[in-house]
């Protein structure tokens, strides 16, 4: 069995807060290979993007990492020099963010903005560099690209200036791209059809992807395997298809109770009570078990640990799987 492409173990990133650090990822462990897609699940507020961000060590991160490694084709990135990080992001791993109105330069065009990517890491000129633009913006389905090279992200639609940041990421021919929320801006068949683009992309590409998302129907759509985040914590792991049809964790259960489904009857989605805690004040034990129907006195006095087997890993000391 070949090496994972990036692997991270026991990974803690901690913001400060006043009263202290206030921890958004908490031993997050995981593996990707090449090609592979991993869907990043959870509410808001679960640190997803925050781990997400950690990959790529951005510039600027608030949150810091306090425990753990990150190894990405070998290399240690957090013992890596800032100047080789530099040379990693965008050519080797590619992040699209959640509002390409924020993470594109109005002032700029598509095409210069597209063709930075391959004038830095390639060493294009600037005639090829734009080339290379004109045929990403064909490959991520953009019509008349050479004339579209030339607007500015106000002249296109939002679904185009998503294209666009896709269009980005893959410019460098990265190996990995961390895509963070890139549908939810989208109305829902413009959602598939990016999400379509980006699994043909993939395929004919080989990069691996890492799709953060709080949508079960996005992740099981193009997933092969499925991380689920609570409270900062990976509370369950595993092959997309199981995840989704026998969830071990009762977190799980209840994100795809919500979810419709065809023949599921009128009024039978689960609704999970209570609001998903602060990181700055967890509860003791389990961080779900104030929403949990299954949670004993054990769940509120003992952080359940993780435990992996063949299928997967989860954090719970009554794993639903267990009781089937």
């Amino acid at each position: 069995m070949s090496a994972p492409l990036i692997e991270v173990r026991d990974l803690t990133l901690a913001y400060a807060g006043r009263s202290g650090p206030i921890r958004a990822v908490r031993s997050a462990s995981f593996t990707l290979g090449r090609g592979e897609t991993l869907g990043l699940v959870g509410e808001s507020g679960s640190g997803k993007s925050t781990l997400g961000a950690a990959l790529l060590r951005l510039p600027g991160a608030a949150a810091r990492r306090t425990e753990g490694t990150i190894v990405f084709d070998g290399i240690d990135l957090g013992a890596l020099p800032e100047a080789d990080m530099r040379k990693l992001r965008g050519a080797r791993i590619a992040m699209i963010l959640q509002d390409p109105l924020a993470s594109l330069n109005p002032l700029f065009t598509a095409g210069r903005q597209i063709a930075e990517v391959p004038r830095t890491h390639l060493g294009l000129a600037w005639s090829a560099a734009l080339e290379r633009a004109a045929q990403l913006l064909t490959a991520v389905r953009i019509a008349d690209p050479h004339r579209r090279i030339d607007d500015h992200p106000h002249q296109l639609s939002g679904g185009m200036r998503q294209r666009v940041a896709g269009a980005i990421a893959l410019a460098g021919s990265p190996d990995l791209i961390i895509a963070d929320e890139p549908t939810t801006a989208l109305d829902p068949t413009v959602q598939l059809q990016y999400l379509d683009m980006l699994k043909a992309e993939q395929r004919a590409r080989g990069f691996a992807l890492i799709l953060i998302s709080h949508d079960l129907a996005v992740v099981r759509r193009v997933c092969d395997r499925i991380a689920v985040m609570y409270a900062g914590r990976l509370v369950e792991t595993g092959p997309a298809a199981q995840v989704l049809a026998a969830p071990r964790h009762p977190y799980t259960a209840a994100l795809t109770g919500a979810l419709p489904a065809p023949g599921r009857r009128a009024g039978s989605l689960t609704v999970i009570p209570g609001t998903a805690p602060s990181l700055a004040a967890l509860p003791p034990g389990c961080a779900f078990h104030p929403r949990c129907g299954h949670a004993s006195a054990r769940c509120r006095e003992e952080e359940p640990e993780s435990r992996s087997s063949m299928a997967g890993s989860s954090a719970c000391h009554y794993p639903l799987a267990a009781a089937t």
